[in-house]
């Protein structure tokens, strides 16, 4: 990212600092002379050096990046922290609203996949958010698929939502679906959760048969020119592939750079109250950072729905 903006005429100096090391505890690293002088700070990773690095950067007016952790505290109590990964009552709340506008006309099915991995809290607000919108559903169980059956119909878009996102609860509700040997009167899409984009390479056929729709807060399309132009660039600084993990600390390192850094210089201190005038075209994390209130940090309240076509590509909104 720095390399990226240099090009572009940016001047960036940038410090780093190793948290695991004995040497160089942060609360340490805060006491340098020079970390008063910044104007950004990404991390820690570490959860408990999180609150003191917070607690500096608002002292000192440091726009505050936390790349992981989604403890609504850090935001809740520091004006100048960045949240890049969302709690999950904000991301949920923008499911439940992306999911109304694309699937209000369909018939809708929830599904008890009685999964180790199941998130009834998470399924009983989509429920309760449905039925203050006004949309109906029906309710069935994987452990009687004929309840599932009979709540499909002809002629409609039949949109089912399984109570758990594990591989184990997607594969048994793909079989059990090929198994009621549908004609093409029925037309069936799944919409489940971020874990499906690990499902990629070993369950393409379901995800492009069943049109397979996940939202997330991050995700990496391999098909797109900017992703394999980025993987080629990492190759070549570090000798190897991207570590393949979800997210892909890469590109988000590369995000977090890309976006901050552009912001700052572009708009100096006035950064803050510019964000709703600034886009970035994010690698895998999109940024759209949203205040409670005035002594509140930035949540980011983006989120993505993914789309597996037939022809086996995909589509992003």
């Amino acid at each position: 990212a720095v390399d990226s903006l240099k090009q572009r005429g940016c001047n960036v100096e940038v410090f780093a600092y190793d948290e695991a090391s004995s040497d160089t505890p942060v609360a340490s690293v805060l006491q340098k002379p020079e970390m008063k002088d910044m104007q950004l700070i990404v991390g820690p990773i570490r959860q408990w050096n999180l609150k003191s690095v917070a607690d500096f950067a608002h002292q000192n007016n440091i726009a505050h990046v936390v790349p992981l952790s989604n403890d609504l505290s850090l935001v809740n109590e520091h004006p100048t922290t960045f949240q890049v990964n969302s709690h999950n009552s904000l991301l949920f709340n923008q499911v439940y609203n992306r999911f109304y506008l694309i699937h209000k006309d369909h018939n809708i099915i929830f599904v008890n996949m009685n999964d180790r991995g199941d998130n009834m809290s998470y399924i009983t607000d989509f429920k309760k958010d449905l039925d203050a919108k006004g949309v109906k559903y029906s309710n069935a169980s994987v452990a009687d698929f004929a309840t599932v059956r009979d709540a499909l119909k002809k002629g409609m878009n039949n949109t089912i939502i399984p109570s758990s996102g594990s591989t184990t609860a997607f594969e048994t509700l793909c079989k059990k679906l090929d198994g009621l040997e549908l004609t093409t009167e029925y037309t069936v899409q799944l919409f489940g959760f971020p874990e499906w984009q690990t499902l990629q390479g070993k369950n393409d056929k379901y995800l492009g048969k069943y049109q397979c729709q996940f939202f997330t807060s991050f995700y990496s399309n391999g098909s797109l020119s900017r992703i394999q132009q980025f993987n080629g660039s990492f190759r070549r600084w570090f000798n190897q592939d991207q570590y393949n993990s979800f997210p892909k600390y890469g590109e988000l390192g590369y995000d977090i750079g890309a976006y901050f850094i552009k912001g700052l210089n572009d708009f100096g201190s006035s950064f803050y109250e510019n964000l709703h005038n600034y886009s970035y075209i994010s690698m895998e994390f999109p940024m759209m950072f949203e205040k409670k209130n005035s002594w509140s940090g930035y949540q980011n309240r983006s989120v993505m729905i993914v789309t597996h076509r037939t022809d086996g590509t995909v589509f992003v909104r």
